[in-house]
């Protein structure tokens, strides 16, 4: 719509100055469908707005609910993890790597690996979801804290010794860190 005519509407001209009457009756359709399409676009503009702001909360929402989802895949996997290491025999390979790493089989060593590794796989979405925002700080210091903790045997040292390169350089530092750590409280 032409933007004299958004100024004839604001300063309301079209009812204060004297016509004809031959062009007060064209004028008096032609201005009614103007103020009608002037009140549509009017009309138009509020929904665009009242749609873009239930959009913006429903991916306010969504972000909330992504990261609770991630929370919780993280935890299920930490608990999946730590329950393979209470079957008879992983806690009997894993007491046998804390004594003596090099006295494994390569059966024993293969089903180490295959538990120890994704704990760290796990440590490290953890770390990666911290970073991103994904994950909280209070939760990631739990997490982390667990970790240290176990991460303090020496089956977990070894095996990181072993696969440590194959994860993100950031968590390597990090994880590196946390063993000296351990280590050193040992």
């Amino acid at each position: 719509m032409p933007r004299s005519i958004w100024a004839k509407i604001a300063r309301r001209e079209f009812l204060t100055q004297p016509r004809p009457k031959e062009a007060v009756k064209e004028e008096k359709i032609t201005m009614n469908w103007e103020a009608i399409s002037a009140i549509g676009e009017v009309i138009g503009a509020l929904g665009v707005i009242f749609s873009l702001v239930y959009l913006a909360t429903q991916i306010r929402s969504q972000n909330s609910e992504s990261k609770l989802a991630a929370v919780h895949d993280i935890l299920v996997g930490f608990r999946e993890s730590l329950h393979a290491f209470g079957s008879g025999d992983l806690a009997e390979i894993f007491a046998k790597a804390n004594e003596d790493y090099d006295s494994l089989t390569n059966a024993e060593v293969l089903k180490l690996l295959s538990a120890i590794v994704p704990m760290f796989r796990l440590w490290e979405e953890a770390f990666i979801q911290n970073e991103r925002g994904r994950l909280e700080d209070r939760i990631w210091e739990g997490i982390n804290s667990q970790c240290s903790a176990y991460f303090s045997y020496a089956a977990f040292s070894k095996v990181w010794e072993l696969r440590g390169i194959h994860f993100d350089s950031r968590f390597q530092e990090h994880a590196d860190k946390t063993f000296r750590l351990a280590i050193e409280a040992r």
